[in-house]
Formats: C-alpha cells, sequence, structure tokens
C-alpha cells in the first residue's frame, strides 16, 4: 500500500544541500497484510519502481538490500512480542463481536510474519521473479469534459445517509463527449472526521445514478467561494449501475469553484 503498489502514501523532499530527491513513506494502516499477487519480494506497478527493477542493475540493487533486510532487520521473536502488546491492549477493552473481528485480523498477521521468510526467501533463491503486472498507466490529471451543479440542503442532513431525496439539486456535465442532464436529485450535507462533506444524488436512468462530491475544511463553508483544488478542498464525480454495482466508483475529479449563496455549519 504504497509508492510501489497503490502508488500512494509518499512524499518526495528535494534536499537543498544536494538537490536529490529522498522518499518519505508513510500509511502503517496495510503492513503485513495479504496481497494475493503473485510476488511475494517486488511491487513494481509505479513508474520508478517498474523502471528500476526492470533494469539488471536496478533489480540486482534490489535482490542485495532486501536480503541484507531480511538477514538483518526482519525479527520474527521481536514481531511477535510486539503483536502480543497491542493484543493484551486491544482485546480486553473491546465487546464480543469486535474482539472477534480483532482476533481474526490478528490471526492474519501471525500468518504473514510466520510465513514472510519462506516466501520472500524463495523467490530470491531463484534470483529474484519477473514482474508478471506490467506498469501502471499514468494518473495524471486529464481533462475529461465539464460539470456544473446545484444543491440546496439543511447543514446536519449528511447523517441521514439519504442523498437521493433528501434537499434538492441538479447537475450538468459531459464526459467522454456525451452530455447528461440530471434535474431531479437530493442532497445533504454535514461534518464527517472534521470535514465539511457534501453529497448531490440523482439517477441518470433508471439503472445507473451520479453522485457529486465535495469535501473541504468545515472553517470554509460559508458564504463565497471555495477553490476546489484538490488539496485544502475535495469535487468528484461518482457513478453506479445498479444492474452490475454494489456501491458508487470513481469517475472523476471536479476542479474549479464552488460558489456559496447562503452557508454555515450550525445544526439545522
Amino acid at each position: 500500500d504504497g509508492y510501489g503498489w497503490n502508488t500512494n502514501n509518499y512524499y518526495l523532499y528535494a534536499d537543498p544541500s544536494d538537490g536529490r530527491f529522498h522518499f518519505l513513506p508513510w500509511g502503517t494502516d496495510a503492513v503485513l497484510y495479504g496481497t494475493g499477487m503473485e510476488t511475494d519480494s517486488v511491487f513494481a506497478y509505479s513508474q520508478l519502481t517498474n523502471r528500476l527493477y526492470s533494469h539488471a542493475e536496478g533489480r540486482a540493487a534490489y535482490l542485495d538490500r532486501l536480503q541484507a533486510l531480511l538477514d538483518g532487520t526482519w525479527d520474527e521473536d521481536a514481531l511477535s512480542e510486539r503483536v502480543e502488546l497491542m493484543t493484551s491492549v486491544l482485546i480486553e477493552d473491546l465487546d464480543v463481536s469486535d474482539a472477534l473481528l480483532t482476533e481474526a485480523a490478528i490471526d492474519e498477521v501471525w500468518a504473514i510474519v510466520e510465513a514472510r521468510r519462506a516466501d520472500v526467501g524463495t523467490e530470491l533463491a531463484r534470483g529474484g521473479v519477473t514482474w508478471p503486472y506490467g506498469q501502471r498507466e499514468s494518473f495524471c490529471i486529464q481533462y475529461v469534459g465539464e460539470l456544473e451543479a446545484t444543491f440546496t440542503s439543511i447543514w446536519g442532513s449528511i447523517s441521514t445517509q439519504d442523498a437521493f431525496t433528501y434537499g434538492s439539486g441538479s447537475t450538468s456535465f459531459t464526459y467522454d463527449g456525451q452530455s447528461h442532464l440530471v434535474t431531479d436529485m437530493g442532497s445533504v450535507v454535514g461534518t464527517v472526521h472534521g470535514e465539511s462533506v457534501l453529497y448531490v444524488a440523482g439517477w441518470l436512468s433508471d439503472t445507473v445514478a451520479v453522485l457529486v462530491y465535495m469535501t473541504a475544511p468545515e472553517e470554509s463553508f460559508e458564504i463565497g467561494t471555495i477553490e476546489l483544488d484538490l488539496d485544502d478542498a475535495v469535487g468528484a464525480l461518482f457513478y453506479y449501475d445498479a444492474e452490475t454495482m454494489s456501491d458508487f466508483a470513481f469517475l472523476a475529479y471536479v476542479v474549479g469553484e464552488a460558489t456559496l449563496q447562503a452557508a454555515g455549519t450550525t445544526q439545522g
């Protein structure tokens, strides 16, 4: 769940003393998870990891480093102590159902810890493996169309989780050269994890729905304009096909402006 696989969870730091870039990895929520992939010793989806692993000298350096980590850093006993300590802290404060779920997740971690040395060692003993998945396509932002949306809602309505029938809204957008108009939409807005979140949702046809999404710092949700810059404030368009899907799927980011003619973060 990092740069080499999901191409996320990292920062780049440009060291002013030598002009070189350094990776700062983060995102420890998916450490020691099973992946179901064909390889255990390498992830090379991203451009840099793919190019380096495809190069004989880059691959050799990577495999040497991996062997050194396996020999000198990977420590099953130390990991076991950490897992046991965390388990003792977690389990005693959970109810029965949560404790069962947590214990199942811990068992998954144990299984990976116990098998990891052999799984990676087997691939290293073969001189490394061929990365079978190729390279992820570029996810640089490209223009795909225009979108306009309007909404009226009540602050705190997001707790209803009913964006189709609560509030009102409409949207018109072009995507892949096709124009779409949805005039009968619902809308909910409120606080989620300290951020203001807005959903405007409606049916494009009998089976296909669209959802316009926006999140921004709660203090910015006041009369005026919010810049949807994919940093402080994010806009997006999602879609749903009732015949083939179980939930909404991402379609496109929305970059532009959200103008609030009346706004406030007081409940109701």
